[in-house]
């Protein structure tokens, strides 16, 4: 039989738990709020904290430093849009802490599905015809937008660009979809 002797290091321990979010809406901001614990041994150092949707960066907050033992609550916010989504929780981002496990730094789960907008361009039409063109002539672009998605659209600025071969030529707003 071995008996080992000795004493282990002590080291900070993150875990990111009690993942909650509030209602969600397109176009509306939606709240994640998480609990970040230091269940280790050790004080850490200051961290970041980031929130992932579909497993791209959207927002980050800073963690100046957690006791050991101790736990915040945080709030990180995002401006939802339609369809399914997953969301992550991720402590010490920047993998800038030793810890006793890495492997609980992350909360991660699949949002309801998000009924949203669909925005289809059904028409473009120009002025004058084609066949009367010079260099110098100056063309009129009108492009017909339909939403053909599950949620309605109430007044709503809407953004077009026009384009040709790749380059923008033209932009507007469009008030009611």
């Amino acid at each position: 039989m071995t008996i080992l002797t000795g004493q282990a290091s002590a080291l900070p321990d993150l875990v990111v738990s009690n993942v909650a979010y509030s209602d969600i809406e397109v176009d509306m901001i939606t709240s994640f709020n998480s609990t970040i614990e230091n269940t280790g041994d050790e004080n850490s150092s200051g961290f970041y904290v980031y929130l992932l949707i579909d497993d791209s960066f959207y927002t980050s907050q800073y963690i100046s430093g957690l006791q050991a033992n101790a736990q915040k609550n945080i709030t990180l916010n995002w401006i939802a849009v339609g369809g399914f989504h997953n969301f992550s929780v991720i402590a010490d981002a920047t993998m800038s802490i030793a810890e006793i496990d890495e492997s609980n730094n992350y909360n991660s789960f699949s949002l309801p599905y998000i009924p949203g907008y669909d925005l289809v361009v059904e028409n473009i039409t120009w002025t004058p015809d084609v066949s009367n063109v010079t260099f110098e002539t100056v063309f009129t672009f009108n492009a017909s937008i339909r939403n053909i998605g599950e949620r309605n659209m109430s007044v709503k600025d809407i953004y077009v660009d026009f384009s040709v071969d790749g380059n923008k030529i033209a932009s507007g707003y469009k008030y009611t979809v």
